[in-house]
């Protein structure tokens, strides 16, 4: 009991304590196309609740900022909670997420919910129990007063992007999910040199392409897309929905290269790292001395994975997990590596 109120104390916190950090109002970023839509669903859908009339989503590759925009019809009673309770989760340490609109259409009625005192930041660490802290908010926003009939639409950018990829950028579009769609919109802007790499699972549409404002556009476009319901017993690997991913990494050869660099040690070894290595090379019996080594940093450097910004990809500098006595899989994985380099165990 009391370890769970403290957990509650420090992690479930609100705007007072974060003062809504990397969150904002704002009009919607210059480059977007704001879209539209239609009010009414096909008569033979079937919904489970609620139906998007819009899903759209627009990224721009070299503004580092993707434009979200959403209209959530309610159907009936079942479909309340999925389109009145909306939240967003982004990493502030490198990632700013402003609302552009939030409003309920009810008849020739337009509700403005726009109001950012209504907003709540709450960093939530879903994954603590399992030692693993990754420092990132979510807003949130409950709607009072949803109707069945309502339209519930909003839209939302988040700006920035991991500096760990250096540029580099990786998207996985999907072009059905387990509810109907009435229009669905992805929508890229590259420079014109960007040399895009496109594969497509299942069925796709016709991918389109223009010059923009000096930038390449790429747009994916369905209409009216059915549910599409995922068996049950399926094996995790299987993915049964339509989707498309692109990269403007050109090669594996580049992808891996990118992957080596993050797990260069350029630090100077610490005193305690080189002791313990010291240590190590006085014990004249290789599988003894491997075994040593194996042993301290399974059982000596404790599991704890703080993986906010670019740590959720690079690790950390092994005489840093070893002074700290904790890491993740990786960063225990290069200390390792690190310590058999030196002891003479490729």
């Amino acid at each position: 009991m009391r370890r769970s109120l403290l957990l509650t104390l420090l992690f479930v916190t609100s705007n007072a304590a974060f003062g809504q950090k990397g969150f904002g109002i704002s009009s919607p970023p210059s480059w977007v196309e704001v879209p539209e839509f239609e009010t009414s669903i096909p008569d033979t859908t079937d919904t489970g609740g609620f139906y998007y009339l819009l899903y759209n989503y627009q990224h721009n590759a070299e503004t580092k900022q993707s434009y979200y925009h959403y209209a959530i019809k309610v159907v009936n009673d079942k479909g309340l909670a999925s389109a009145s309770a909306i939240d967003r989760s982004y990493d502030p340490a490198y990632e700013r997420l402003d609302f552009h609109s939030l409003h309920i259409i009810r008849g020739s009625q337009k509700i403005n919910h726009l109001d950012r005192n209504e907003f709540e930041i709450i960093q939530r660490e879903e994954n603590l129990s399992r030692a693993m802290y990754d420092g990132s908010l979510t807003a949130i926003v409950n709607l009072k007063d949803v109707k069945e009939g309502d339209i519930v639409v909003y839209s939302y950018s988040v700006t920035g992007a991991n500096p760990v990829f250096k540029g580099h950028f990786f998207k996985t579009f999907y072009l059905d999910f387990g509810v109907g769609i009435g229009k669905l919109t992805y929508r890229l802007l590259t420079k014109p040199s960007a040399k895009l790499q496109v594969k497509e699972f299942g069925s796709a549409p016709e991918q389109k392409e223009a010059m923009r404002n000096g930038l390449r556009e790429y747009r994916w476009e369905r209409f009216y897309v059915p549910g599409t319901n995922s068996e049950d017993k399926i094996p995790g690997w299987h993915d049964p929905f339509n989707r498309v991913q692109l990269t403007d990494f050109t090669s594996w050869e580049q992808l891996s290269e990118w992957n080596l660099d993050l797990f260069k040690v350029t630090k100077t070894k610490s005193k305690a790292l080189k002791t313990f290595i010291d240590s190590l090379k006085s014990i004249e019996d290789e599988e003894a001395r491997v075994l040593a080594a194996i042993r301290t940093v399974q059982d000596k450097v404790r599991y704890f994975s703080f993986v906010d910004g670019m740590s959720s990809y690079r690790p950390h500098d092994p005489s840093e997990v070893f002074g700290n006595r904790y890491g993740d899989c990786k960063d225990k994985s290069l200390l390792l590596s690190e310590i058999l380099n030196e002891v003479g165990t490729e």
